[in-house]
């Protein structure tokens, strides 16, 4: 036997053992797999030692001179910004041993990082000397555990390090700051005369990126060489192993062979798409900074250089700014006022488009900025993330460099894009067509109101050409646009003034808009005043919430119930989870939903649920709890709504509905949840891991009422005390309980959560105009509803019908087919079927994924016919008649039952229980003929000779339909190789 394993559907298992194809298609999944992970992951690494060789490249050997530097549009330098120079060093601890550090005192901004861009120790302002001044010791791996006295210091895991140190140019400008940085020294602490000596190379050409690299297999050669030139880091342990697994391992030669060379390069491609989503199209919404503009967080992890968190390792917070910048140190993320400076990105303008170096841009700086220090605004190439370089040759923009022409209101604009802005030049930094950009805001020393949303950056908007310079829109354009100034419509003229509507026509509009919002609010609000109403007809009763309506003698044609059976045992309840979570205890052999009271489904309880029949205890809870939960004996289900809907159900023994009814009083429990009792155990009490309470009581005997013969209704109003009830259904409710599709309609008409509904005159007469076509319309769509619906299950000469086939139970997309190969999901074509939701919930309650399975033997499965083979509708007075093939496809039974146009539930007649089927309660069951065919009769009398079980009665005068049930269907129902014949009059 072969069968497929594998989630590309390539591999196969042959008597359980994977194929030869099987186990190399998952070997180069796998090996895929880990390095797309490494490179991730070590790409700070890679990073790292491009810098290194980046110096090297520019003629600064490693601890052989500081190199000073300037950086400009000319440098390929990951996000290095124009407005402090820089003085870098790459030592090797080898060669040096211990390093000292001499920063002197004044506006220093400096770090030392590792070989993996690991931060080691801050200098200068955020540093330890706070800017006064002092000597700081780099120690080896490998030094002695007790340091010297008298330094700052400063352990290393690697033996090459950064040293990175920016002067402010606060005094004398970029010149004064290069001369500043030369005041700093380095040297072997064994030797202090051993000055690194500074060397400038700001007119030197400078790649410090691993651009060349980072897309193909030198990758993993550079990282290779680290990995084999550096001790190991503890915490790198498990992501060595995964390069072992590749090949590259400490003391091993890097030799890949043709298929892993191919994998690495594909892998490598791979990840850095990856960490360009996270770089400028991350979804985390701690990236944004005000919340009603496109200005993102560089940094997501404040104050940890690591991008540590409490409890883990933010790795889409480290991929994302190593994708876009080099070095880490918490003064780079501290969001603090007037401690280090706090960047913002912009990639995208103010309609979320990304930057276009060919379109021109204009931002708003507010003014003044508050920034201690200075602040800046820096333009960076999207593919070298590197500053743009073009003509101009300037790619920064700020406080210290630059004056500015403010605007009237003393903001200040500043340029982007390939043109000048006439009159602004200075304003400007050039872009290059046919690359993107995106940009830094630095400030300096933040102040509280850059950090408290005080005050808040523009976004980028799209500057356009002046009016004299756009040509002339076509007339037919203009005309396609503009509105006449006379309307013909169904509501009658309409008249404009220029476009302007008149006093009259905008009541008439406003009318109609409140009338279309009131049908839209009946047709697709229906469910919510269907399970209210069902409340409530439980309340009128006298059974409250937790208390159980039970039809022991099963439901009968008393009671007002949306197509409702009289086949099975219902037992009906609502949970109150409003004041903490409660527990229903479910008995074996039963089967159910629970919905909550938008009737959407919550769980499945019993034969389709998790128990499977077996039963068991469920746990219901309010949809902001918090608390502790039980460690294992519950099944979880989370409620949106204060309020659940239990719609149980249990078959008849040998046509006796006695056992189950026995079977529901014994086992049926609701009761409040006890945190910390049965579920949860001593253990994590003691841990620390939860709550501890004694056991509860036994729960106390459940209150039981007889439904069958009770007139009881539970059925929505048509008139305007719909909307009544509605607005009852959603103060009842959290405001998060209505899906927003629907909120807007009923706020529109003045049903708001927290708000009372007091509709004047005129809204009174647009509901009960409203309730009366929607209650129509939804009428249509239930007994009558068009071809394009695709609500007939077998073909358009069939008056057989299934609203939930064409979107399932969700009423999004056909159920999933169940057979041999497994579950077939059907694409979701993104958009609710409104007209499929609203038929079934106006002729049906309680929605379960149960209900519209293709699944052979399994759930039970409803068709429904509303008119005859012709769409004629179904009359009380006339003789009808239905054949069931032989071999009805149903493993459990069968039924026939006859429902009422007007009320959708049980047609009455001198017939209680107006059904036909293979069971022998609450009537005598269908005989077949001889050939295995089943004929049922519909009809004011029995026809002569028709046995008692193979006829309903209907009511002259009174207009029907007719659903047909098979409990646990079998295949050729789904195949539809089995068709009942259609409803058809008698001749």
């Amino acid at each position: 036997m072969v069968s497929q394993i594998s989630t590309n559907g390539q591999s196969e298992l042959h008597h359980s053992f994977p194929t030869r194809a099987a186990a190399a298609n998952i070997h180069d999944a796998q090996d895929f797999l880990h390095a797309v992970e490494a490179y991730r992951f070590f790409y700070p690494t890679v990073s790292a030692e491009a810098l290194f060789s980046g110096a090297r490249d520019a003629g600064i050997e490693d601890g052989k001179g500081m190199m000073l530097l300037a950086a400009g549009p000319q440098h390929l330098i990951f996000t290095a910004n124009s407005d402090t120079p820089y003085g870098c060093a790459t030592i090797d601890l080898r060669a040096t041993g211990p390093l000292v550090i001499e920063i002197p005192a004044g506006p220093y901004i400096g770090l030392v990082d590792d070989h993996h861009q690991r931060w080691i120790l801050d200098m200068g302002i955020p540093g330890a000397d706070g800017g006064k001044g002092g000597k700081y010791l780099v120690l080896p791996p490998d030094a002695p555990q007790v340091p010297p006295a008298g330094y700052h210091i400063g352990r290393s895991t690697t033996y090459k390090i950064l040293v990175a140190v920016r002067a402010m140019p606060v005094d004398g400008g970029q010149a004064g700051a290069l001369d500043a940085l030369r005041r700093v020294k380095l040297y072997p602490m064994s030797n202090p005369n051993a000055v690194i000596p500074a060397v400038d190379a700001s007119n030197r050409p400078i790649d410090t990126t691993p651009l060349r690299r980072e897309d193909n297999l030198e990758y993993w050669k550079r990282l290779h060489l680290v990995i084999e030139a550096e001790p190991a880091i503890e915490e790198f342990r498990p992501m060595y192993g995964v390069l072992a697994a590749l090949g590259l391992e400490k003391g091993r030669p890097f030799t890949p062979d043709a298929r892993m060379q191919r994998i690495l390069v594909g892998a490598a491609r791979a990840a850095l798409e990856q960490m360009r989503v996270e770089g400028f199209a991350s979804e985390r919404p701690d990236r944004i900074v005000w919340e009603d503009r496109q200005w993102e967080w560089i940094g997501l992890v404040p104050d940890d250089p690591n991008f540590e968190t409490r409890d883990y390792l933010d790795l889409q917070a480290r991929d994302r700014w190593f994708f876009q910048a080099i070095v880490a140190s918490p003064a780079m993320f501290r969001r603090k006022v007037g401690v280090g400076s706090v960047y913002f990105l912009a990639a995208r303008d103010r309609q979320g488009a990304y930057l276009d170096g060919g379109n021109n841009y204009k931002l708003t700086i507010p003014h003044p900025v508050p920034a201690k220090l200075f602040w800046s605004v820096t333009a960076y190439d999207a593919k070298t993330r590197s500053q743009v370089k073009t003509e101009q040759n300037r790619a920064v923009l700020g406080s210290l460099q630059d004056r500015f022409v403010p605007n009237v209101d003393g903001t200040i604009d500043v340029y982007f894009g390939p043109k000048p802005p006439p009159g602004r030049e200075k304003q400007w930094i050039q872009t290059a067509p046919g690359r993107g950009f995106f940009l830094y805001f630095r400030i300096y020393g933040p102040e509280a109101a850059s950090l408290d949303g005080g005050w808040r950056l523009g976004d980028l908007t799209e500057v356009t050409r002046r009016a004299d310079q756009a040509p002339a829109i076509p007339k037919q354009i203009l005309t396609s646009i503009s509105t006449p100034d006379h309307v013909e419509s169904r509501l009658g003229p309409l008249s404009f003034v220029d476009g302007m509507p008149s006093i009259e026509t905008a009541a008439k509009l406003f009318d109609h808009l409140d009338f279309t919002h009131a049908v839209q609010t009946f047709m697709n609000a229906f469910q919510a005043v269907s399970t209210f109403a069902i409340r409530r007809g439980l309340l009128d009763v006298g059974l409250r919430d937790h208390d159980v309506l039970l039809f022991s003698g099963l439901m009968d044609s008393s009671s007002l119930f949306l197509t409702a059976n009289c086949d099975t045992v219902y037992f009906i309840t609502f949970l109150d989870v409003e004041r903490g979570p409660v527990v229903m205890e479910v008995p074996p052999n039963v089967l159910g939903v629970v919905d909550d009271m938008w009737f959407r489904w919550v769980t499945d309880v019993g034969v389709p649920g998790p128990d499977r029949g077996q039963g068991g205890r469920y746990l219901f809870l309010p949809s902001e709890y918090d608390g502790p939960l039980p460690e294992g004996g519950y099944f979880v289900s989370r409620s949106r709504t204060n309020r659940l809907l239990v719609l149980g159900r249990a078959f008849l023994q040998n046509d006796d509905p006695a056992p189950a009814v026995t079977a529901i009083k014994r086992g049926l429990r609701i009761y409040p949840y006890r945190p910390g009792a049965t579920g949860s155990s001593v253990a994590s009490f003691l841990q620390g891991r939860g709550t501890f309470a004694r056991l509860a009581p036994p729960a106390p005997p459940m209150k039981f009422a007889e439904g069958t013969g009770l007139s009881i209704n539970t059925i929505p109003p048509n008139d305007a005390t719909f909307f009544t009830m509605l607005d009852a259904a959603v103060q009842a409710e959290p405001a998060d309980a209505l899906d927003e599709e629907l909120a807007g309609p009923l706020a529109a008409i003045g049903i708001v959560k927290g708000k009372r509904f007091h509709p004047d005159a005129r809204m009174t007469k647009i509901l009960t105009e409203a309730v009366a076509l929607g209650n129509a319309t939804s009428r249509t769509l239930g007994l009558r509803a068009r071809d394009e619906e695709g609500f007939r299950y077998y073909d358009r000469t069939s008056a057989w019908m299934n609203p939930l086939m064409p979107g399932g139970y969700e009423f999004l997309r056909p159920p999933p087919r169940v057979g041999k190969t497994g579950v077939e999901l059907a694409p979701n074509p993104g958009a609710r079927l409104l007209n499929a939701r609203t038929q079934f919930f106006y002729v049906a309650t309680g929605v379960t994924p149960a209900m519209a399975m293709t699944m052979a033997g399994i759930g039970s499965q409803y068709l429904g016919a509303f008119t005859d083979s012709q769409g004629r509708p179904f009359d009380g007075a006339k003789y009808y008649r239905v054949v069931l093939p032989r071999n009805i496809p149903a493993a459990q039974f069968w039924s026939l039952t006859l429902y009422d146009n007007q009320t959708r539930s049980m047609l009455q007649t001198d017939q209680r229980f107006p059904r036909a089927g293979s069971q022998g309660y609450p009537s005598p069951a269908a005989t077949p003929h001889a050939d295995g065919s089943t004929a049922i009769y519909f009809g004011p009398a029995r026809p002569t000779g028709v046995p008692e079980g193979n006829w309903i009665q209907t009511l002259p005068g009174k207009g029907w339909f007719v659903a047909l049930r098979l409990y646990s269907p079998l295949e050729p129902f789904f195949d539809k190789s089995w068709r009942p014949s259609e409803v058809d009059e008698m001749t």
